[in-house]
């Protein structure tokens, strides 16, 4: 919503991808009053994998979620907020890499590199204290560590699903419960694999959240 200033820097990232597999691109605009729209029709029309829908009213951060992952066909689901990006070329691949030789993971992540934007506030990040390591669904929600929804691939497990009405921010709820239905491990790439930019206008800045966004225990 009102990326205008943020989503060819995304979907670029997204276009350097090397692959040796197809995808699809889902891109969700809820009712944009800038650019937004007009910038991602201009990459569906040049490129037959990106699909964007344009919500005719704004149906809020958590509905544009459920809107998007619904209509993801794929094995697997990466997720990319539009005033974020990637940095690594081989991110994709190497998630992909990583969960087909590792069933028993059902959420990789990486690590990020906070980009801060005029009058952004801040914050502590704490990924480093993960490590490269696979995480029980309790240790990575009971210790609070956070997650950073454009840094992940995870396994498509999801027919018609909804979120409750009671959250406000959507990956606090998926990725508990993403855990909880596979009974899967959250795997954390060490590398610095994902810019997630800082400003006043983005969801996690104007949440209600202390300090910093975590996982939350639904």
């Amino acid at each position: 919503y009102n990326h205008e200033n943020y989503i060819e820097r995304a979907l670029d990232s997204i276009l350097m991808q090397h692959v040796d597999f197809e995808y699809e691109v889902i891109i969700g605009d809820d009712c944009s009053t800038d650019d937004t729209s007009a910038i991602c029709d201009t990459y569906a029309e040049k490129y037959n994998n990106f699909h964007i829908y344009h919500h005719p009213k704004n149906i809020g951060h958590v509905g544009n979620w459920e809107y998007c992952i619904n209509r993801c066909k794929g094995e697997y689901i990466a997720i990319l907020e539009g005033d974020d990006y990637w940095l690594d070329s081989n991110k994709l691949q190497k998630q992909v890499d990583y969960l087909d030789s590792h069933p028993e993971v059902a959420l990789t992540i990486t690590n990020i590199k906070p980009v801060y934007e005029l009058g952004a506030k801040e914050r502590r990040f704490i990924f480093g204290s993960m490590g490269e390591h696979s995480w029980k669904r309790d240790e990575v929600c009971g210790k609070g560590w956070y997650i950073l929804s454009s840094s992940s691939m995870f396994r498509n497990v999801f027919k018609k699903f909804v979120f409750p009405k009671e959250i406000y921010i959507a990956d606090s709820y998926l990725f508990p419960y993403l855990l909880d239905v596979t009974n899967g491990l959250t795997y954390a790439f060490p590398e610095q694999m994902t810019a997630y930019r800082q400003h006043p206008n983005n969801v996690s800045a104007k949440s209600s959240l202390s300090g910093d966004i975590r996982l939350a225990d639904q």
